[in-house]
């Protein structure tokens, strides 16, 4: 009888590790997909726009989310048998930020019709990135996986039957995709986790005590994206383009330390200092064989299936731009276990310090190439900084978990 349990719990996880995987691997491949369709059906110039609209869209509905899956990942542990209450105080609390939206209009040169798809557009991200804790605590990553075939389907068939559409419509398309995943994914929680406001009470304390939580996010978000910002200033949409095609390859390419470190990470916070060194470097000596192949696969599906151009220089700077992380990911978890979550704040700031100046120097002289070197040197420096961070400043010091 035990035997049959244990088989069964077995199957279980498994389970949900193969959806997990599966959602992570299809939200980048359905991406590429979307980017790829656009550019080789309709043009290269409306995505370049295309992406100059997301990369804002996506800034806001981060700020919009205020850390709340992390923080409420932490709650829910502590409290589970108050996890709705939680969530719905939570999403109702971060609502108040929603005000913040019509700033866009004051800041930003679109015009009314486009401010108008971008502010449903933030609400439809702020309403469903709010279930993406729910998701995870469930282990529903099925339900995202079929929201998200959803989607791509939807948006694609629209693109596919009418290659001459333009920016607004397909910032329509994309803003409604995004609400229809909205409400179908508040369907399928309405019992389990409503909507209700009934016996709430906002919590002000959310603001201050999610915020490092945020901090982290957003300070991740900004350093991977600086570059992209930068771009979006300087270069025409063609160049946009290109540009974004390559980089979130690397980015992607980026995120296999993740999947790298994923065997280590739930006893990451018991090992000692000199274990999490070793993992470092393992981690960085296979990227180091590993990079070169992506980069090919990379170099490859830009040129052959994008018809994008990428020179020389620029495939060996997005090779050295991807292996940094590899060696510093088990930095920050070893710093995290010291409570150091500051520091980390502080080296990704001046990541992104580095990333802006480089970028905004280098594009007047090597145009597209400028952005990808100056992001190139930041990682870099942010590695050397983790380096010393966690080796020359009492390593041995604060063993207990953060969490």
């Amino acid at each position: 009888m035990t035997s049959v349990k244990n088989r069964t719990s077995i199957k279980k996880r498994i389970a949900v590790i193969a959806a997990n995987t599966a959602n992570n691997i299809a939200l980048p491949v359905y991406s590429l997909l979307f980017s790829l369709i656009v550019i080789r059906f309709c043009s290269d110039m409306l995505w370049g726009q295309f992406v100059s609209v997301l990369l804002g869209v996506n800034l806001g509905a981060h700020f919009l989310t205020w850390g709340n899956k992390e923080y409420l990942l932490r709650s829910f542990s502590l409290h589970p048998a108050q996890a709705e209450s939680k969530w719905r105080q939570n999403i109702f609390t971060r609502a108040l930020l929603l005000v913040l939206v019509p700033l866009i209009w004051v800041v930003s040169p679109v015009g009314m019709k486009v401010f108008l798809i971008i502010a449903f557009w933030i609400v439809a991200k702020f309403i469903y990135q709010s279930y993406e804790v729910i998701i995870v605590y469930k282990n529903k990553f099925t339900t995202t996986l079929v929201l998200e075939s959803m989607g791509i389907l939807v948006v694609s068939a629209i693109i596919l039957t009418d290659p001459t559409i333009r920016l607004a419509r397909l910032l329509c398309v994309a803003a409604g995709a995004d609400a229809i995943k909205s409400l179908l994914v508040a369907f399928c929680f309405r019992r389990l986790f409503s909507l209700k406001m009934k016996g709430i009470t906002l919590d002000f304390k959310i603001f201050t005590q999610a915020f490092p939580f945020f901090l982290l996010g957003f300070t991740g978000l900004l350093q991977s994206r600086m570059d992209q910002l930068v771009v979006n200033f300087y270069l025409p949409g063609k160049e946009i383009a290109r540009y974004q095609v390559y980089v979130n390859f690397l980015l992607y390419l980026q995120a296999g330390s993740g999947f790298l470190l994923i065997p280590f990470v739930k006893n990451i916070y018991r090992l000692p200092f000199k274990t999490i060194k070793r993992i470092s470097l393992r981690l960085f000596a296979a990227s180091v064989l590993l990079v070169p192949m992506g980069m090919g696969v990379v170099y490859s599906i830009v040129t052959f299936l994008y018809k994008l151009n990428v020179s020389f220089p620029q495939l060996i700077i997005g090779g050295l731009f991807a292996l940094p992380i590899f060696y510093y990911s088990p930095l920050i978890y070893f710093l995290f276990k010291q409570g150091r979550q500051y520091e980390v704040i502080i080296i990704i700031v001046s990541g992104i310090a580095i990333n802006l100046v480089a970028a905004l120097f280098l594009i007047p002289v090597y145009g597209i190439t400028g952005p990808l070197l100056g992001a190139m040197l930041s990682q870099w420096m942010m590695m050397s900084l983790f380096y010393y961070r966690t080796n020359y400043s009492d390593p041995g010091k604060g063993q207990s978990a953060v969490y």
